[in-house]
C-alpha cells in the first residue's frame, strides 16, 4: 500500500511539475499520455505492484511446482503403460492355463522375444537365470510347444525352436496310440519318427509332448515305410518363429 501510494506521488510530481516548464511541455504530455494509467491502475489495485513483485520472487518456486507436476504426470503416465502391460500379461498366461493344464507344468515365466541369434536358429528371451529359467526348460505359446531352452545367462536366455535340425522331443498322440520322436526339419516343419510299425498311424492325429502335454503337431501326412524299420510322417508347424514377440518358459515337475 505504502509503496503504491509512494509511486503515485512521484508521477504526479513529474507530470505537474514538467507541465509548468515550456521546454519539458513535450515529455509532459508523454507523462501524461503514459504514466497516468498506471497511476489509475495503482489506486483501483492498491496491490498491483506489490503482486508483480510477489510473482517474480515466486516464480522460482511456481516453476518447481510445475516441473513436478510434469513428473507427477510422466510417472503416472509411466504407470498406466505398466498396468496395461501387467493386464495383457493376465490374459495371455489366462489364455495359456487354459488351453495347457497338465499338472506336471509346476511354472510358467512370460518372455518377450528380443530378436533371432546369430545363426537364425536360436531366438533370444529377455529372462534368465535371475528369473528362474534353466537350459532345457520348454518355451511355449497357447498350449503349443515352440521349442527348448538351449543356453541361459543372468538376464537373457535362447531356445531352439520346434523346428530347429537340432531339436528332437518324445511325442505321444493325443488318443495315446501313437509314439515315437518328433524332430526339426532344419526350419521347414516337423517329422515324426521311430514309430513301431504295430503303431496305428494316421492323418489328423495330434501329437504332444510327452511330459508337458504341449502340443507339437499335427499329422498332415504319413511318409512310406518302404523298407524302413520305422513309420514316419510329417506334421504342421503351428507358429511363426519370426512373428512372435511373447512366450511362456515352462518348467516341469519332474525336472
Amino acid at each position: 500500500m505504502k509503496n503504491s501510494l509512494k509511486i503515485v506521488l512521484v508521477i504526479n510530481f513529474l507530470v505537474f511539475g514538467l507541465g509548468f516548464t515550456p521546454i519539458y511541455s513535450f515529455l509532459s504530455g508523454f507523462f501524461v499520455r503514459t504514466l497516468a494509467p498506471i497511476e489509475i491502475l495503482l489506486v483501483r489495485s492498491n496491490s498491483g505492484l506489490l503482486d508483480w513483485v510477489g510473482f517474480v520472487k515466486s516464480w522460482p518456486r511456481l516453476k518447481s511446482e510445475i516441473n513436478l507436476s510434469k513428473n507427477n504426470q510422466s510417472f503416472l503416465e509411466i504407470k498406466q503403460i505398466e498396468i496395461q502391460r501387467l493386464e495383457k500379461e493376465n490374459e495371455l498366461l489366462r489364455q495359456e492355463l487354459k488351453v495347457s493344464s497338465s499338472k506336471l507344468i509346476k511354472q510358467r515365466i512370460l518372455a518377450y522375444v528380443l530378436g533371432r541369434g546369430r545363426g537364425r536358429d536360436e531366438i533370444l528371451l529377455d529372462v534368465g537365470l535371475s528369473q528362474g529359467v534353466k537350459e532345457g526348460d520348454l518355451v511355449s505359446l497357447n498350449g503349443f510347444l515352440l521349442g527348448k531352452v538351449s543356453l541361459v545367462e543372468r538376464n537373457f536366455s535362447k531356445f531352439l525352436p520346434t523346428s530347429s535340425g537340432l531339436s528332437v522331443f518324445e511325442a505321444v498322440s493325443n488318443d495315446n496310440k501313437v509314439r515315437g520322436e518328433v524332430v526339426g526339419d532344419f526350419g521347414q516343419g516337423l517329422v515324426l519318427t521311430k514309430v513301431l510299425p504295430s503303431q496305428d498311424l494316421k492323418v489328423g492325429q495330434l501329437m504332444v509332448e510327452s511330459q508337458s502335454s504341449l502340443v507339437l503337431g499335427q499329422v498332415t501326412k504319413v511318409l512310406p515305410q518302404g523298407a524302413k524299420i520305422f513309420k514316419e510322417a510329417t506334421l504342421n508347424l503351428p507358429y511363426d518363429a519370426d512373428s512372435l514377440n511373447v512366450v511362456f518358459v515352462v518348467k516341469i515337475h519332474n525336472e
